[in-house]
């Protein structure tokens, strides 16, 4: 920029087309502790937040800066203003003085050089405490977030504990109900006795029996998971997990007309761990995949060995429903996040899928965008 000699942060800018002007102001302000620069044409200055304060002339007939000064305000709004004017009650110097970026006005045919030096002063000061104060709101406002953030992760931690707590008294409540079941089953196969005339009966009571034994463990291992743990494990194959799963979920499939792909080969290597958690964690994954295709689609279920060569597997969930927006998929795994309409969804599936996922020491990963799946 012509006629400018120095531009740093804290810079006193002085602009005027008057020579005697410029040589007063330049004199008035050499004792500050703020570098000077010069500008003979406001028209050649551009509004930048690297000036401090702005000493402008402004005088009739054209006044020759007052969209300058505008022009500050906008652009930097910690830059300060100050308006040397031969005329300081005209209406377009008082209409500059309602800005907020304007400190000051001086009658240059009166005011003394040192008032011009004090006012300059004083307006790096307030410049100092607004930027202060500026630093000062971000901070209370991060603060604020970071409140309200932790505040919701409470929350959301007391509504788990709440439901880990109720899961365990529907446990202790369930156990002797699930021990009269059996019982009752026991009495029936007995009457029955081998049923050879009827083998559909025998079959069906037997039938019975595995799905109360299943129940009971199934109340084990949740009372298990609600304590923080996988209770007891074993080898279990991903085959079988995906098997059990569909068998469960098999009338909703055909319910929705949802089309099954599944690639899961009884060659993969087992893993440890429960594999009741392991079905449940994978039937709120594939109740996920069914929710998003209401009127039908393809469910595609591949297994596959860990590329991370830890002997690990990987199991693959695909479906082809509309995908999930960024601001949808990074609360995926959120609790109690649901996009579905009240008393359709509690936002708890894939969040207990994560922890059962996790605490096998494995994870579960969402990729998802719109039109996708």
């Amino acid at each position: 920029m012509e006629g400018v000699t120095v531009m740093i942060d804290e810079t006193v800018l002085i602009v005027g087309r008057d020579a005697r002007f410029l040589k007063e102001a330049r004199l008035a302000l050499a004792g500050l502790e703020a570098a000077l620069a010069i500008a003979p044409d406001p028209a050649n200055v551009e509004a930048s937040a690297r000036y401090a304060v702005v000493v402008m002339e402004l005088n009739e007939p054209e006044f020759e800066g007052a969209e300058l000064i505008r022009r500050f305000g906008d652009a930097s709004p910690f830059t300060e203003c100050i308006i040397a004017s031969r005329t300081p009650a005209h209406p377009v110097v008082e209409d500059l003085c309602g800005l907020r970026n304007v400190y000051s006005v001086h009658d240059s045919r009166t005011s003394a050089a040192a008032a011009l030096c004090r006012d300059v002063a004083r307006a790096l000061e307030r410049r100092a405490l607004r930027r202060h104060n500026a630093y000062l709101l971000i901070e209370l406002r991060d603060a604020r977030d970071e409140l309200r953030d932790q505040t919701e992760f409470l929350a959301q931690v007391e509504r788990l504990a709440t439901v880990g707590q109720m899961v365990e008294d529907l446990v202790v409540d369930l156990a002797p109900k699930l021990a009269a079941l059996r019982n009752a089953i026991a009495q029936i196969e007995q009457a029955c006795g081998t049923c050879a005339d009827v083998p559909e009966v025998a079959q069906r009571v037997a039938g019975l029996t595995d799905l109360a034994e299943e129940c009971r463990q199934g109340c084990h291992a949740l009372a298990d998971f609600a304590r923080g743990g996988t209770g007891m494990v074993e080898p279990v194959a991903l085959h079988d997990v995906v098997h059990d799963a569909l068998a469960l979920m098999g009338h909703s499939l055909t319910a929705h007309s949802i089309r099954l792909r599944m690639d899961v080969p009884k060659s993969l290597p087992q893993v440890l761990g429960n594999p009741f958690l392991l079905r449940q964690a994978l039937i709120h994954v594939l109740i996920n995949s069914v929710q998003a295709m209401p009127h039908g689609g393809v469910l595609t279920i591949q297994g596959e060995c860990s590329t991370a060569g830890d002997g690990g597997v990987r199991l693959l969930v695909a479906d082809t429903g509309p995908g999930m927006p960024p601001e949808v998929l990074d609360h995926a795994f959120d609790a109690f996040f649901t996009t579905r309409p009240s008393g359709q969804g509690s936002g708890l599936g894939l969040t207990v899928a994560r922890k059962i996922l996790r605490d096998h020491g494995g994870d579960v990963l969402i990729a998802s965008r719109v039109g996708r799946g």
